[in-house]
């Protein structure tokens, strides 16, 4: 890409590597990574011509939910059991109307024909929503809507 002074990597991080929800600390931990490895990237390659991108989607109808809620179950220990199994419940919850992964793709094609890319894409359900209430609330306001989300 160097060489020939044009080309354009596009990382799919989550609106999850922006917030951080209860039990989501081991994916949205890798989240951030990929979100802080982007815009390192992107700087370090600044006057090759390389377009670094990151598309940031909420809940997408995937399959993951299933993962996540199998990985919630198997892996917490019984102090946390019954808050897990709470929890499981309102992440079932935010999956219903999800967007479907051709929102995503359009999205990623979107970043990849771009003549000049936005250094983010959000997309899917809600996804600006969330982004909106995390710039503007403080981190105990976001926290409290978070476990409101998700617990009932």
């Amino acid at each position: 890409m160097r060489s020939q002074k044009y080309g354009r990597i596009i990382n799919i991080s989550s609106v999850g590597g922006i917030i951080t929800t209860p039990f989501g600390g081991w994916y949205q931990s890798s989240k951030h990574a990929v979100e802080s490895l982007s815009d390192a990237l992107r700087m370090d390659t600044l006057g090759f011509g390389i377009d670094v991108v990151v598309v940031e989607p909420s809940n997408i109808e995937s399959g993951f939910e299933s993962v996540a809620i199998n990985k919630l179950k198997d892996s917490t220990s019984e102090i946390y059991k019954e808050k897990a199994e709470s929890f499981a419940k309102g992440l079932s919850k935010s999956y219903e109307g999800v967007s479907k992964p051709e929102v995503i793709a359009k999205v990623i094609k979107k970043a990849v024909t771009a003549r000049r890319p936005k250094p983010r894409y959000v997309a899917g359900k809600m996804s600006r929503t969330i982004l909106i209430l995390k710039a503007l609330l403080t981190d105990r306001q976001f926290d409290r809507v978070a476990i409101n989300t998700f617990f009932k």
